[in-house]
This record gives C-alpha cells, sequence and structure tokens, in this order.
C-alpha cells in the first residue's frame, strides 16, 4: 500500500488540549529533526518550513490532530515529514519528494536514508506532482 510507515516520537508531553496548543507542540517535534540531501555529490542542509503545509485530523482512524512538514532545498521541497497525535501518544512518518540522496536526524541520531534514485524506485509508493505513484510489480 502507499500508507507512510510511522514510528513513535518518544515524546514526554501528552497532546495538549487545543488545538492552537498541539500546532506548537507540533512545531517543537519537527524542530527535533534534521535533514541534508547529496545532490550531484555536493552535501547540502535542507531547511525546515516553519508552517505545516498541511493540517489534518481523522477521529475514526484514531488520529486526534496531524501535520505535514517540509523540509527544503531553496524553495524546492525535499522530504516530508508527519506528525501525528493520538490521544496519548505521538508518532511521525518520512515521505522523500527527491530524487537525491537524503539523509534524516532526529534528535542527532539517523532515522531515515534514502538511496539517490536513477529512475522511479523498484517498489513502495512515491509521491511525484501531488500523485502517489505505485510500482507495478507491488
Amino acid at each position: 500500500g502507499t500508507a507512510p510507515d510511522f514510528r513513535d516520537l518518544g515524546a514526554t508531553q501528552p497532546p495538549a488540549d487545543t488545538d492552537r496548543a498541539r500546532l506548537i507542540q507540533m512545531r517543537n517535534h519537527a524542530r527535533r529533526f534534521s535533514a541534508s540531501e547529496i545532490n550531484s555529490g555536493d552535501p547540502s542542509a535542507l531547511r525546515l518550513l516553519p508552517q505545516p503545509i498541511d493540517r489534518y485530523q481523522s477521529p475514526d482512524e484514531g488520529i486526534l490532530d496531524g501535520a505535514l512538514f517540509v523540509f527544503a532545498y531553496g524553495t524546492n521541497p525535499e522530504l516530508a515529514v508527519l506528525i501525528e497525535c493520538e490521544r496519548e501518544r505521538w508518532r511521525y512518518a518520512l515521505a522523500r519528494l527527491s530524487w537525491a540522496e537524503l539523509t534524516v536526524e532526529l534528535d542527532r541520531q539517523e532515522v531515515g536514508r534514502f538511496a539517490q534514485l536513477r529512475g522511479f524506485p523498484a517498489n513502495g509508493p512515491y509521491r511525484s506532482s501531488g500523485h502517489a505513484i505505485q510500482a507495478l510489480n507491488e
């Protein structure tokens, strides 16, 4: 499927009661991440955009609140970080938006690495022009 792989954020504070307070919490969690890419052999740090590009809730799936943050190189989005909370727990998922090699750290520990793509990936979802593209062999 195209569902992202969520992992526990290891957060100490439970989700706040209000939308505004949860947005502050999600921004603070987003700042715990750093990302860099290697494009044509040159390493570059990516910049976290402070405003999430999407905010969502899905009570039927137990998602109290969620936000989609983007790391960019210049104005190009290269990596998406989804941060969600259930009633008591925070979690995150990573999604590449770039063909470049990407490295992602959370609290200075590597949590994600995406090899440089030389063509569409052989398996797993890939997002391009806002569409999830499913590999044919899945």
